[in-house]
Formats: C-alpha cells, structure tokens, sequence
C-alpha cells in the first residue's frame, strides 16, 4: 500500500558499513597490541644478569646488575661492614659508587651521606640501598671485567678521614 501512495522509501542498509568499520578498527587495535607485545618481549629476552659481591674481606656486599644493548640498572641491597674496630663512630660517612675505565673513575651514584650526631659504621650502612636506573656504562664491553666499586669515606671526631675503596666482583646469576 506504501508503494501505491508514494510514502515507501528504499533506506540504505548503514548498519552493514558500521559492523564491517568497527571489526576493522578493533583489528587494526588488536594487530598494534601484538606488535608493540612482541617488541618488547624481544627487547627483553636479551638481558644479561650478573651478581655484585666483594672481594674486599672487611665488607659484604649483594646486589645485582642488569643489562642489554640499549640500557642498565644496578641495584645494591645490602652492605655490611664486619672488619675493624665496631665500635669506632664517625660524625661524616659518605658512600659513593663509581666506574673505573681506563684510569678514569666517573662518579656512578652517591649511595648515602651522613652529617650529624656519632654514628658507626655499621649504623650507617644498615640503611643504605643503591638504585641506579638506566645507566649506561662508560666501559662498551658489557661488564665482562668488574670495573665498578664503592668508595667510602669516615670522618672521625679528630678530623681523621677513613677511606676504603671496596672493588665490586661480578659473578654469573644462578639459574634455578
């Protein structure tokens, strides 16, 4: 009867278009994901762990360092000091990590500072943690010979400064 009086209109069929626009959208979404997760996972496949330890006697030290081609990170956790006279108190410690490459040391990072009231040595390193986010090493040759150590410094009431210089050993992760 539409047909007869003229009212019957043919509508395009826009909802065809709509399903086939977002089915091709959500792909495109979906097909970047997995590109951008398949990146990165190669990315990281090719990092490299190794453990820091000492081999100074007076000191032990843990910690661990990562790395690839394109970026580091060292992470230090525990540093105990367990030569010496125990009871002997300081009023400055300093700690500073650095990198030594061909006669040329570069200061990594500063793992604490101590100005205050007497304090041993032992107190001081109980806190001190060292995090050092996408370093990039002076030395191009990926930590196959340890080049990093510690340096710390002890001022005593005499004005008396103590140093030890504690090189850090890189060993090979175990991998169970």
């Amino acid at each position: 009867e539409d047909m007869f009086e003229g009212e019957y209109k043919v509508t395009p069929k826009k909802k065809n278009i709509n399903w086939m626009l977002i089915l091709l959208i959500t792909l495109l979404i979906a097909f970047i994901i997995l590109l951008v997760l398949l990146i990165k996972s190669n990315s990281e496949k090719d990092f490299q762990f190794k453990t820091l330890t000492t081999g100074c006697e007076d000191f032990n030290i843990s910690g661990s360092i990562s790395y690839n081609e394109n970026k580091s990170a060292i992470y230090i956790s525990h540093v105990d000091y367990c030569g010496g006279d125990t009871e002997e108190e300081y009023k400055n410690i300093e700690c500073i990590l650095y990198e030594s490459h061909e006669n040329t040391d570069v200061k990594i990072s500063t793992c604490g500072m101590y100005d205050g009231e007497f304090i041993t040595l032992e107190e001081f390193l109980k806190d001190v943690k060292i995090t050092v986010d996408n370093y990039n090493s002076v030395c191009n040759e990926y930590y196959k010979d340890s080049s990093l150590y510690l340096m710390i410094n002890a001022t005593d009431e005499n004005n008396k400064t103590t140093s030890y210089k504690i090189p850090l050993l890189l060993e090979e992760n175990c991998n169970n």
